[in-house]
């Protein structure tokens, strides 16, 4: 019975950093699969909310061939992918990168730099 207890303590540690490891890989496979896709456009964001226990949310819709489209992501998401240098305004236009394969697959950039006024009539926002 005692080897069988300690057995599993030995376990538990590997099978965690394992799991660690599958989690990592799975992601970098993920962000390379749309870094090598992506397109950009503008987004402006329209809703930023809180869940308790579910953590925050950033709704926004974003510019693809002259139609808006929804977006949402996490607020404060773990993977460093995300750029997140500030609050999100809500009614502030910032940079979207998204699939133009799989629309639902969007980031927003939440930069401090703001979009010039060019940059917004080359979207066709006055």
């Amino acid at each position: 019975m005692e080897f069988k207890n300690n057995l599993r303590g030995h376990l538990f540690l590997p099978a965690i950093i394992v799991l660690i490891v599958i989690i990592v890989i799975n992601q970098k496979f993920i962000d390379e699969k749309f870094d090598s896709s992506k397109k950009v456009t503008i987004g402006k964001v329209t809703e930023v909310y809180y869940r308790y226990k579910q953590g925050g949310n950033i709704k926004f819709k974003f510019l693809v061939d002259g139609k808006w489209i929804d977006g949402l992501d996490p607020q404060n998401p773990s993977f460093p992918k995300y750029v997140r240098e500030e609050e999100p305004i809500i009614g502030k236009y910032y940079q979207v990168e998204y699939n133009p394969k799989d629309l639902s697959d969007s980031k927003i950039m939440i930069t401090q730099k703001k979009l010039t006024d060019n940059e917004l009539k080359s979207f066709g926002i006055e």
